[in-house]
């Protein structure tokens, strides 16, 4: 099925996906710990190439190896080093050792964050199937560098305070409700970026849950005026199982994302 995804991108012309999820927000200094912080100097020290691949991929020096505190205190390098570990940013001069240190340095954060960071794994190796350029972006990036993409996929429930796996009942109604609304406003924004450019095309969107239902979702996409033709639904679980409406489902705003463009 992975093929399948691939070929779906080619012949639809898709060059640039995205996957906006708080999952991937940056973690503050202080989540990063001490011990993380020690083995991703060791592992640095260790390869002084990768000091000089990170100093030309970010702001980082040398000199911040020296002391936790001080590193974790400076939050725009914290959140610079984050996005390309996860790959928001990408850079020449990233290597895969580099990212091997920068993987030791967020361990402990991904680790709290490990439950809705594995929901999203089945759909980042599936998107990876697909050889296209993937941005994972947290809750909050800026819509016109989302805009750029021709396909967005767009968590329902768009908040850190919703738990990865809500219990139904359980997490207040209000909550989710907030989140769904901070999605919708988000998928409105990123539009907006390119509505008085006539040679732009909105991306195509779809919308993924681990809570959501497909009524949900096609409420979601009458609120939001978003063209049924671009716009599907999945949820986290079924990709997971690789079920095969869900895949199918991909296949096709993949497949034909170059075509439908023209009705936007």
């Amino acid at each position: 099925m992975t093929d399948n995804l691939e070929l779906a991108a080619k012949v639809g012309g898709v060059e640039l996906l995205a996957i906006v999820d708080d999952a991937y927000d940056p973690p503050r200094g202080e989540e990063i710990s001490e011990g993380a912080f020690t083995r991703f100097v060791l592992s640095m020290e260790d390869n002084p190439e990768r000091i000089v691949a990170l100093s030309e991929a970010s702001e980082f020096t040398e000199d911040d190896l020296d002391d936790w505190e001080a590193f974790a205190a400076k939050a725009d390098l914290v959140a610079d080093l984050w996005n390309l570990n996860v790959g928001v940013a990408v850079h020449n001069a990233m290597t895969e050792e580099l990212s091997l240190s920068l993987d030791i340095l967020f361990s402990d954060v991904s680790q709290d964050r490990i439950s809705k960071l594995q929901q999203l794994r089945p759909l980042e190796k599936l998107l990876a199937a697909t050889n296209v350029r993937m941005m994972k972006l947290g809750a909050d990036p800026e819509p016109s560098i989302v805009a750029k993409a021709n396909v967005v996929f767009l968590d329902l429930f768009l908040s850190s305070d919703v738990p990865p796996n809500p219990v139904p009942g359980e997490t207040p109604r209000t909550l989710l409700d907030q989140a769904r609304e901070r999605a919708t406003r988000y998928l409105e924004d990123v539009r907006r970026e390119t509505q008085d450019d006539l040679n732009a095309v909105p991306p195509a969107f779809i919308l993924i849950s681990s809570l959501g239902t497909t009524q949900i979702a096609q409420n979601f996409r009458k609120k939001t005026s978003q063209t049924a033709s671009r716009f599907r639904f999945v949820q986290k679980q079924a990709l997971e199982r690789e079920d095969p409406q869900d895949l199918l489902a991909i296949a096709e705003i993949l497949r034909t994302c170059r075509a439908s463009a023209l009705f936007e």
